[in-house]
């Protein structure tokens, strides 16, 4: 196996990654009685997490609002966008997870569902990226994004894929983070990371509309 060398400077962001923070994060995050689509909670959790992004510092965070009819009922749902301007303007990179969770039963939107594995564990993992690369200087831009109904058909990224396509607007990559760290039994019943754990990469191609 050909050993792969590692920037310094990729080092040296790797050691301020907090272990502390995160966990507080997911704690907080799988604290809410449950994040189903249409449970009253869901934007509660979105307030809390646009709110993060303020904390650090980043001044532009926005909601993006979209309306779905979820089991004959319409619901107003929103994805948070935290924005980080690079050197290249034409260059976007996408990091995202999906915040909200759900039980077993699709439709249950007042069981407890916490959801720290799926995906409190994603969007924990992207708020400590976002506060390590606050002060960085960078090549491209970032956006910071969190979605909404993904458990209902990937409602809150279809909504946003949609708004970039009709902005035109130059994303490069897309990297989604969902279930960190998921360990699963081997052939011997070993629990062991998966090859295809998280991150999902996704480019700007046209197969990727």
């Amino acid at each position: 196996i050909k050993k792969i060398e590692v920037d310094d400077a990729i080092k040296s962001l790797l050691r301020e990654v907090s272990s502390d923070n995160i966990r507080s994060n997911l704690i907080t995050i799988s604290s809410y009685h449950t994040r189903h689509a249409k449970s009253k909670y869901i934007n509660e959790v979105a307030e809390w997490l646009k709110n993060q992004f303020k904390i650090m510092g980043y001044q532009n965070v926005s909601f993006h609002t979209y309306r779905e009819n979820i089991d004959g009922d319409d619901y107003d749902l929103k994805n948070i966008v935290c924005k980080k301007y690079g050197i290249n303007s034409e260059c976007v990179i996408i990091l995202c997870a999906h915040y909200d969770s759900r039980v077993k039963k699709l439709r249950d939107s007042t069981s407890r569902a916490p959801g720290a594995n799926d995906n409190a564990s994603g969007v924990s993992a992207i708020l400590e990226i976002a506060r390590i690369l606050y002060k960085q200087k960078l090549y491209c831009n970032l956006q910071f994004v969190f979605f909404s109904g993904e458990e209902q058909g990937l409602l809150g990224s279809k909504h946003y894929a949609k708004f970039l396509k009709e902005k035109a607007y130059p994303w490069s990559s897309a990297v989604g983070e969902c279930m960190l760290g998921l360990l699963k039994p081997d052939e011997k019943g070993i629990m062991k990371l998966p090859l295809s754990s998280s991150p999902e990469i996704f480019d700007n191609s046209p197969k990727s509309w």
